[in-house]
């Protein structure tokens, strides 16, 4: 650092780029009085803040049309395995390797090509000044002045996603006076991994359910035993073999999901069960070879030079070794997927496989290989979707319009005719309802008004580049906190219960507002809504159906307009409020029987359009995967 810094021309003319890479403890050799210090993400803005340290946001460099720019562009960049020039050296057992990671070649477009145009747009208002980056974005400030020296840090961009994992031990009711606490886990995909390898080994020892020559044999894909214990507890029923096969849980984790699926009779596999030294073997020969003589991101430089380009300029020299270190590890992970499935494939004589998406890597690698075994596919309605035509362009984009499938299970006929009228064969679709929501209306559960529910969603998913914002990160958080404190002046209790994909800070918010709020981490939302008396969602979430499954009235305060206005509003199923009427709402709500009585039927009217089988669905389901002639199409 003593090098850099005697290297310093105009004391004047300096700029910093701190980005979520670096900690504090890289500025401490600066005379930070002489710098302009950028901020490139909401974690560097948060810890600058934190510090007191006076900075810029690199967002503010960008504008709207920008933003627009880089969602069509990572959009239409993300197929770039579909190119002629390239698509034949992408080929694996019948797959295209890029097609299978084209949603994370999305995400990781996004935000590079933000930063892009942020600094672009920096470079050219700060002429002639001297810039200090981390090495995450140095090759990208290198493509615009030569005036730029790299502050090394210990921590680099990698493609293992943070996975965090809330834990409610304890209490079940927020205010009880019993002992509990909640407990929120950060863990790599690595460590995930690490996890359910042991819950994998322990499945091999206990796995000794037998196929029936006689029954038609079923695949199902990551469908978690608790929550649709319904479903499960209904085979035994039915002349049919289920195979479950998780990657993204492991089968079990308590006793309770142990018992479920030790009863329904199912087959547990896993990567445990399947891998062996033999296959362990054949894969690591299939990635060397792989990369050794097929890997064409060695030898099309020229192509990708051309094709990765933005206001028609080419950031192929900024992005070339991020995205080639990107590849790398997912060439990898397809490969080694891709032989684990095959595995199971041949295993079994499988007359179908159910799955949630058409667009995820291992559901691709299912899918694809379904069709070169001539086995059917069933796609299965897993949440509440935005059915709006702003939202048209992310269905297409995400794959959740099914095209590939030969069947598609939704929840009812609204989303069938949502289906159709984009484009979806209707004779594929079948309204056969939800084992979740079966069970919840079969369930019996005691009713009372202890507190008010708000069900957050902080824009977990990060669809839009918008959402990587800090102005739109900080307008959430204002919003958690705003509505906590309309409902504390309101001397009501409030529960938080954070969406588990994303923690968003809703607990550091509660606690400075006040005692009456309470955050719970982990679990399921369902047991917290029979003791609340009214519920607020910030976003379109199936939180929304099992609080009008169970009779309370749902207040949305929507924090992503630009998706759209769905038909849960349009049809009056839940009220839409803002921050302004949030508390006139409220009070009428807490204080007036007949309008909450009102809301309640108008939520009951939206019900029966949107769910079939209310009560049977598990039953119906297991009926059509028992009497259906299954062909792939």
């Amino acid at each position: 650092m003593e090098f850099i810094l005697s290297t310093l021309n105009n004391p004047n003319k300096q700029i910093i780029f701190f980005d979520s890479s670096m900690k504090i403890d890289d500025l401490k050799n600066f005379s930070l009085q002489n710098f302009t210090l950028f901020s490139f993400d909401y974690e560097s803005h948060q810890i600058l803040s934190q510090n007191n340290i006076p900075h810029k946001i690199s967002d503010d460099y960008i504008t709207q049309n920008d933003l627009r720019n880089i969602e069509i562009s990572s959009m239409k960049l993300s197929n770039w395995y579909q190119e002629l020039q390239i698509s034949k050296f992408l080929q694996y057992s019948g797959m295209n390797l890029g097609e299978l990671f084209y949603v994370e070649t999305y995400y990781l477009l996004i935000k590079f090509l933000k930063k892009y145009l942020e600094i672009k747009s920096i470079s050219k208002t700060f002429k002639n000044f001297s810039f200090y980056v981390s090495t995450n974005l140095f090759s990208i400030i290198k493509s615009f002045t030569d005036s730029v020296i790299e502050i090394p840090v210990s921590h680099q961009d990698n493609f293992n996603e943070l996975v965090q994992i809330p834990l409610r031990i304890g209490r079940k009711n927020p205010f009880s006076k019993l002992p509990g606490f909640d407990l929120l886990f950060n863990l790599s995909t690595n460590k995930q991994d690490a996890i359910e390898i042991i819950s994998e080994r322990l499945t091999k020892r206990i796995n000794k359910a037998d196929i029936k020559k006689n029954n038609k044999t079923i695949l199902l894909y990551n469908i978690t035993a608790q929550k649709f214990s319904d479903f499960y507890s209904q085979i035994p029923n039915f002349p049919l073999n289920m195979i479950k096969f998780d990657t993204n849980l492991p089968a079990y984790w308590n006793y309770k999901t142990y018992s479920i699926v030790k009863k329904s009779g199912s087959i547990v596999e896993n990567y445990e069960t399947l891998l062996d030294d033999t296959l362990e073997k054949k894969i690591s020969e299939s990635i060397e070879n792989f990369h050794n003589t097929l890997n064409p991101l060695t030898n099309f430089d020229d192509f990708f030079q051309t094709f990765f380009q933005i206001e028609n300029h080419s950031f192929w020299n900024s992005f070339k070794f991020l995205f080639s270190k990107f590849c790398t590890e997912k060439f990898s992970q397809s490969i080694k997927q891709i032989e684990i499935t095959k595995k199971l494939v041949e295993k079994y004589n499988f007359s179908t496989i159910m799955l949630w998406s058409e667009d995820r890597l291992e559901e691709q690698i299912l899918y694809n290989l379904a069709k070169q075994n001539k086995i059917s596919v069933i796609f299965s309605q897993h949440g509440f979707e935005f059915d709006t035509n702003e939202m048209i362009p992310y269905m297409n984009f995400f794959r959740w319009f099914p095209s590939r499938s030969d069947f598609i299970i939704v929840w009812g006929n609204m989303m069938k005719e949502w289906f159709i009228k984009n484009g979806v064969d209707a004779k594929k679709i079948k309204s056969l309802g939800s084992p979740y929501f079966s069970k919840i209306f079969s369930t019996k559960f005691k009713f009372t008004n202890d507190y008010i529910l708000l069900a957050c969603d902080a824009k977990a998913f990060d669809y839009v580049p918008e959402e990587l914002c800090v102005k739109n990160i900080l307008e959430y958080k204002n919003k958690i906190k705003k509505i906590c404190q309309i409902v504390t002046n309101l001397n009501e209790k409030l529960v938080i219960k954070p969406h588990p994909s994303k923690y968003s800070d809703e607990k550091k918010i509660a606690k400075e507002v006040g005692k009456n709020i309470k955050v719970v981490m982990g679990g399921d939302i369902l047991p917290l809504i029979p003791p609340s008396s009214i519920v607020i969602t910030t976003n379109i979430t199936t939180a929304i159906i099992q609080v009008l499954i169970l009779k309370k009235p749902v207040i949305l305060i929507r924090t992503n307009s630009y998706y759209g206005k769905p038909d849960v509003l349009n049809l009056n199923g839940c009220i839409e409020a803002n921050l302004e009427n949030l508390e006139s709402i409220l009070k009428k709500l807490l204080s007036d029987k007949k309008y909450v009585n009102d809301i309640v039927k108008s939520g009951n009217n939206f019900l029966s359009k949107y769910l079939s089988n209310t009560t049977n669905s598990s039953k119906e389901i297991l009926k059509f995967l028992s009497e259906e002639k299954f062909e792939s199409r």
